[in-house]
């Protein structure tokens, strides 16, 4: 009984694998030449023209997910080029940077991280599961776009975490608050124009001490 529940649940998987490949739109694939750097010279212009930083930072996600799903076509249709899906996963991520992400959207670019360091830990247990003697240098190029998506998502994690303010004062004596305080989003304003008061308010509400805030706040 066992074993039938197996070869079912193998068979659920393929079939699910198949449709993916089937229904998914990745176009051209890191290893289509051509077409391929095509493709990314038109997404580097995109990113080159988007001068607003919450848009930018949102085709940046768009484009990591879209090496993720790459991978995933690959994997399953063009198998033979997992190394090269894997090598320009790992080169893309690498291009964001966590700090110029504008904070709302950092717990989206984990989210992302996540998704395609997943598919790498899938991909390295089949590879370690395989007894093809020529998986060693995929292994290691794996490995490394495993540690490099870690340590990306350890940078999105610092920069949610740190603390920072910026004021910005009104010319009607309303200050407007924003930033992030030990992981804390605060956003408010306040009716004063004087920093002292204002960080004052801030560490009140945050328990943070007034030092700490002076040197982790920018006015303008």
């Amino acid at each position: 009984m066992k074993k039938i529940i197996s070869i079912l649940g193998i068979l659920m998987v393929l079939s699910m694998n198949i449709a993916f490949a089937q229904t998914i739109d990745v176009g051209s694939v890191p290893g289509d030449g051509f077409t391929y750097a095509t493709k990314r010279v038109v997404e580097n212009f995109r990113l080159f023209l988007s001068r607003d930083p919450t848009a930018h930072a949102k085709l940046q996600i768009k484009f990591l997910e879209r090496r993720e799903l790459e991978l995933r076509f690959i994997e399953l249709q063009k198998p033979e080029r997992i190394e090269k899906g894997v090598s320009e996963l790992k080169k893309y991520a690498e291009t964001i940077k966590p700090e110029e992400v504008p904070e709302v959207l950092r717990p989206e670019l984990e989210r992302k991280l996540n998704n395609s360091l997943t598919r790498l830990l899938a991909i390295k247990l089949r590879f370690e599961t395989d007894s093809n003697p020529n998986n060693d240098n995929a292994l290691s190029g794996i490995m490394n776009a495993i540690q490099s998506h870690y340590d990306s998502i350890n940078k999105v994690r610092e920069e949610k975490n740190m603390t920072r303010l910026e004021v910005t004062i009104g010319t009607d004596g309303v200050s407007h608050i924003e930033g992030v305080v030990n992981g804390q989003t605060v956003r408010y304003d306040i009716q004063s124009a004087d920093t002292n008061v204002i960080i004052a308010d801030v560490s009140s509400r945050t328990g943070i001490d007034v030092e700490t805030l002076k040197a982790k706040t920018t006015t303008r």
